[in-house]
């Protein structure tokens, strides 16, 4: 078995049955991206992937969920390739699916002439897993949903909140 073949079985046999469920179901949404993204429009995807589904699991803390996320990511296996829009969608869909008080934004700066765009996850009105406040270096462009207001919602299973 090639070396990084075997650290990857490794560090995946280390997992918890949750959170092995969540990277599945990641593995499975980030594959399907490519094609929804042809196929619906942003609104419409979004919607898919904000829909609450009930959950025979557990929910997991999203900095764990953030982590898993990020190391599905990094293995660039196949067309599952780091990025923003990717990073948000799985994030946005599993804490939406847990109840968290979560908004997507999509952004927009300009660089050199050029526009650079931007994806990222509030949790709770603040963003998720960003080192730099992406609400400062970016116009905020398309934000869902719009009707939340994270600071008349509180959660249980996320301390703090």
């Amino acid at each position: 078995m090639p070396a990084r073949l075997h650290a990857i079985s490794r560090k995946v046999s280390a997992l918890r049955l949750c959170e092995l469920s969540v990277l599945m179901s990641s593995v499975g949404l980030l594959v399907a991206l490519p094609v929804l993204q042809r196929v619906f429009t942003l609104p419409a995807l979004i919607t898919l992937f904000g829909t609450r589904i009930p959950t025979v699991f557990p929910t997991l803390q999203p900095e764990r969920l953030l982590f898993l996320i990020r190391g599905l990511l990094s293995l660039r296996i196949g067309m599952i390739r780091p990025n923003c829009m990717k990073q948000s969608l799985v994030l946005f869909h599993f804490l939406r699916k847990w109840g968290a008080p979560v908004t997507i934004h999509f952004g927009v700066t300009k660089q050199h002439k050029a526009l650079e765009g931007h994806c990222w996850v509030e949790l709770a009105g603040q963003p998720l897993g960003e080192r730099n406040d992406p609400r400062r270096a970016f116009v905020t462009i398309y934000t869902f949903p719009l009707d939340s207001d994270p600071h008349t919602r509180r959660f249980e299973w996320i301390p703090g909140l």
